[in-house]
């Protein structure tokens, strides 16, 4: 797996059960990382470039060629994430749960908050600096 991929590697595996992984998995997930690790190269050397370059026939402008594939990269990470089940619905559910899920979440925080004895431990919080 290339340097740049490897720091993508563990946010991967990391989006779903250990024991959820198959080898073939595992397999799609190297691609995957790789994938993110080009796409990141594809940007930064879009980053010093103009998006649209002179047309050819009757069009005045073009799409750059990078970004062409970076189109290409984008859609092969967002097919490969549904294939390895680690999209947004499936590792966080269906937006219409996630109103109800953000509900509950923000319950059980004011009544953390509220309790007036010191069985509930509380992080203190500190600046990152």
């Amino acid at each position: 797996m290339s340097d740049r991929a490897q720091k993508y590697w563990p946010v991967i595996v990391n989006s779903k059960r250990r024991e959820a992984w198959t080898e073939s998995d595992l397999f799609l997930a190297a691609n995957l990382a790789e994938d993110y690790g080009e796409l990141e190269r594809l940007r930064k050397l879009m980053a010093t470039q103009a998006p649209l370059i002179p047309g050819t026939g009757k069009r005045k402008f073009d799409k750059h060629p990078v970004l062409l594939v970076i189109d290409d990269v984008q859609s092969r990470i967002i097919s490969t994430c549904r294939a390895l089940q680690i999209h947004a619905n499936a590792t966080v559910g269906l937006v219409h749960h996630q109103r109800e899920k953000n509900q509950a979440a923000r319950e059980i925080a004011q009544a953390i908050e509220a309790a007036d004895d010191d069985l509930i431990a509380r992080p203190k919080l500190r600046a990152v600096g």
